[in-house]
């Protein structure tokens, strides 16, 4: 569990955008900008001063003080050559530092903070059988006859998906030996906290084989990636400069522990794994616990604000718009998500307004979630007319595949039904439409399913992801003296 912070208190520290981004700055920064500044205008520096040259070489024609032909050729070069020496000198040695810290950070360490997110497990799994495998395996029970025994089904999920993990095999043998699919939980767990490389959610929404195939059902394509576009570079740019910050200040702190201490046992871990001031290792090191926690408290508040409401908000802009993208796709996929049939769904996402902040897909949502309550219904009510044997519990599988196929307009039959319904065409018309969806849909069946499931797992991870950094930053956050 996180600590809830009140949404008027958040909503404060949303505003304050640009002191967030201009604390991540340091010294080297703005000398890397006038660098930058100074590596540009070197040519025009350059013009000019010829232009200057040029008229004072001529004044000096008409008895004016001027310049010699030496001097007007050679003062233009050596303003332009100075600028642009500067200019580069500038650029690339803060760039070299910085590049030479994240090295640092990197070498000890840093990248390991994907095993305190692996030690996270059981936290990771209970969630993953509460918000996505429990639905697998009510199903499975229905079809065979049996009343699910959730405490028992539970237990079992649990114990195969530590086997699988500890399996290390490929990740279709493991599909289709063990008869579980991991890989985006997998896949998610080689990424480190607060490291460059925890963007393994963002890489599996832009290029997963699944994730892709539902985009393409769904019929995403250029005008959708435009609209994301703006979001994923703010999200990316806010990524590049906490991370950074991050591995500037745990380089330094690493560096400074093992010089006074004189050793090399000090690593990244020591500064942002809760607790580990006070493993006992570390009392072998007179001082080096009280350093540490002042380290800490310099990063804390130098990368993520001087309260937790502001760190969160931080957190948000790295991780927010994952779960907002898959919340959406989810939302035009999964109509159980969408309109309810599960224990949780969008709207109940919607309003818990530290999940789902962007104002534009909130109204999206609503009316997504009002125009396919309305189809849904009219779908469902002709299914048991039409199709009463879909309704078995044998082949539940099949229906929830059949009212996706609905939901996300599979072949523009959804939206064919939908008109159908609403002009009150014949029982046969509307029978034909559904006949063709369950044709399509039974065809596609495993598809549906596997699709539907690595998508809801993918979900669940987005949401995992900020609750995991959320736990972590309340962790580290320094104590009031």
């Amino acid at each position: 569990m996180t600590e809830e912070i009140p949404q008027v208190v958040r909503a404060a520290a949303r505003r304050g955008a640009v002191r967030d981004a201009s604390r991540l700055i340091n010294f080297g920064d703005i000398l890397y900008q006038l660098g930058t500044l100074l590596y540009r205008k070197s040519l025009r520096y350059t013009l000019l001063t010829a232009g200057i040259a040029f008229l004072g070489y001529f004044s000096s024609f008409a008895g004016l003080p001027g310049f010699s032909g030496k001097q007007a050729i050679v003062l233009p070069l050596l303003v332009g050559g100075v600028t642009l020496l500067s200019g580069v000198l500038l650029r690339v040695i803060p760039a070299v530092i910085a590049s030479r810290q994240m090295i640092i950070a990197q070498a000890n360490d840093m990248n390991l903070m994907e095993d305190y997110r692996k030690g996270e497990v059981e936290t990771h799994l209970r969630d993953l059988w509460d918000r996505v495998f429990r639905y697998e395996y009510r199903l499975a029970e229905l079809a065979a006859g049996r009343k699910p025994d959730w405490t028992a089904g539970e237990q079992a999920f649990i114990g195969l998906a530590h086997l699988a993990l500890a399996s290390h095999l490929s990740q279709p043998r493991e599909y289709f030996e063990l008869g579980i699919d991991l890989h985006h939980y997998e896949d998610w767990r080689d990424g480190a906290y607060f490291d460059p490389s925890d963007i393994k959610l963002v890489e599996q929404y832009e290029g997963d084989s699944g994730l892709t195939a539902v985009k393409r059902w769904l019929g995403f394509g250029l005008v959708d990636g435009l609209r994301q576009m703006p979001t994923r570079f703010v999200q990316r740019a806010w990524m590049t400069l906490i991370t950074r910050a991050v591995a500037i200040h745990v380089a330094n702190a690493v560096d400074s522990l093992n010089r006074t201490h004189h050793t090399d046992v000090f690593n990244a871990q020591v500064l942002i794994w809760p607790k580990e001031e006070d493993a006992e290792w570390i009392e072998r090191f007179p001082g080096a616990r009280e350093e540490v926690l002042v380290r800490r408290k310099k990063l804390m508040l130098r990368v993520f604000g001087a309260d937790r409401a502001t760190a969160r908000n931080m957190l948000d802009r790295m991780f927010a718009p994952n779960f907002e993208l898959a919340t959406e796709l989810r939302m035009q996929f999964d109509a159980e998500y969408c309109v309810g049939g599960l224990r949780y769904d969008v709207m109940s996402d919607l309003n818990n307004a530290e999940l789902l902040q962007d104002r534009r897909l909130k109204r999206r949502i609503q009316r997504c979630v009002a125009r396919s309550k309305q189809a849904l219904e009219a779908f469902d009510a002709h299914l048991a007319q039409a199709h009463p044997s879909l309704l078995e519990p044998a082949r539940l599988e099949e229906l929830r595949a059949v009212r996706m196929a609905l939901h996300s307009d599979r072949d523009g039959l959804g939206k064919r039904f939908v008109a159908a319904h609403a002009q009150s065409m014949s029982a046969g018309e509307l029978r034909k439409i559904s006949a063709a969806l369950i044709d399509i849909a039974t065809q596609d069946l495993e598809c549906y399913s596997r699709r539907l499931l690595g998508l809801r797992q993918h979900h669940e991870l987005t949401r995992q992801e900020r609750l995991g950094y959320y736990r972590l930053v309340d962790a580290l956050w320094p104590v009031e003296d």
